[in-house]
């Protein structure tokens, strides 16, 4: 049985046949041993959002944790996402958990735009700080499905992530990964991280206000 419904399912289609432009590839992981309900729906669902693509979307399914590929891809918990454009073996934009409910709309916003060369909606001086970082910067946004405020956090963390390949983007589901979110103290989402806790904020900020964020951090 189809996880959308079918007037979504249109929805989803239409919004792909107007808005894709180039293929995405879809890299999801997960481990043998991870046996979640959360996971099995992740797939379920990536494979129907490839459907709806028209061939735009591809898709490839790692099944082993310790593996090559999860190694060369830095994925160290399941089930992940790894989108980039089809050919293009970035790794810097990531979902960690089941991009369901407001996340639904993060992810298909993030399909969209890589689609679109990387096309970001931010200021032109903003775009150019972001490029010219040089040390790494790790961001982790901890949403959780039901939160209608957590979208923009993850959506800016991955245009910055788009813009320069030094910056790695990741939404993490608070619930399904309580163990990183007791070790972040994460009670209120979203919760953005940076670089392992030199910097925390909780809510939305907008775009020049989370980059000041990532400056203090470096």
């Amino acid at each position: 049985m189809p996880l959308l419904k079918e007037k979504d399912q249109q929805a989803v289609r239409e919004k792909f046949a107007k808005e894709l432009k180039n293929p995405v590839k879809l890299r999801f992981f997960y481990s043998e041993e991870d046996t979640s309900e959360e996971t099995t729906i992740t797939g379920e669902l990536l494979e129907e959002i490839r459907g709806l693509s028209d061939g735009k979307i591809s898709m490839e399914t790692i099944k082993e944790l310790d593996g090559e590929k999860a190694h060369t891809y830095r994925i160290d918990k399941t089930p992940a996402i790894v989108v980039s454009s089809n050919g293009d073996e970035r790794d810097n934009i990531r979902f960690f958990g089941l991009p369901a409910g407001h996340e639904f709309a993060s992810l298909l916003h993030t399909l969209i735009t890589v689609s679109n060369d990387y096309h970001v909606e931010l200021p032109d001086t903003l775009v150019e700080k972001v490029r010219a970082i040089d040390k790494p910067v790790k961001i982790q946004v901890f949403v959780t499905t039901s939160c209608p405020h957590c979208p923009p956090a993850v959506v800016t963390a991955h245009y910055f992530a788009m813009l320069n390949p030094m910056i790695t983007s990741e939404m993490v589901e608070a619930n399904q990964f309580e163990d990183l979110s007791r070790q972040y103290g994460v009670q209120s989402v979203p919760m953005t991280i940076i670089n392992d806790g030199k910097q925390t904020f909780i809510g939305s900020r907008n775009p020049e206000e989370f980059f000041k964020a990532i400056e203090e951090a470096l």
